[in-house]
């Protein structure tokens, strides 16, 4: 059911400034009289001014919603990219780490450093090769340093 406010304010008004005291006593019920003192213009003006307000208020509520769940959106992003950022740079770090492996096996032995010496020779400055025959040097030939090393850093 839709009430067109706008009509029933005018014709409340109308009313009112007809009738300021409001008094219906044409043949009604004890409980139709009350009915219709309690409907009378003024009320009825009070009750169209209180939608009036709640829907101002309705409307400001929604905006404001709104807006929060924009904010939250965006900060979802953010900590979305944050989180990105974290494990990019954990994963550096644990290359970081492994590199500090290979060095510490390199220095940890005479033989350890021929081996390096051969690897790298061999591969001609390639990184990813370098690295893939000193993991399988540190494999065979574990140093105890190194070890300590890798332990502690874990610490």
């Amino acid at each position: 059911m839709t009430i067109d406010k706008a009509q029933l304010k005018a014709l409340a008004e109308a009313a009112h400034s007809d009738l300021p005291d409001w008094r219906p006593d044409f043949g009604l019920t004890d409980e139709q009289k009350r009915f219709s003192m309690c409907a009378s213009p003024s009320t009825i003006l009070a009750l169209l001014a209180e939608i009036k307000l709640l829907e101002t208020w309705r409307t400001a509520f929604l905006a404001e919603r709104d807006a929060q769940i924009c904010q939250r959106d965006q900060l979802k992003a953010e900590l979305a990219g944050l989180r990105t950022g974290y494990e990019a740079q954990n994963q550096v770090i644990a290359e970081l780490r492994k590199d500090a492996e290979r060095y510490n096996w390199a220095i940890c032995r005479v033989q350890c450093a021929e081996a390096l010496s051969a690897v790298v020779i061999c591969h001609d400055g390639y990184k990813d090769k370098i690295n893939e025959r000193v993991d399988a040097y540190m494999e065979a030939w574990p140093c105890p340093v190194a070890a300590m090393a890798k332990e502690a850093s874990r610490g």
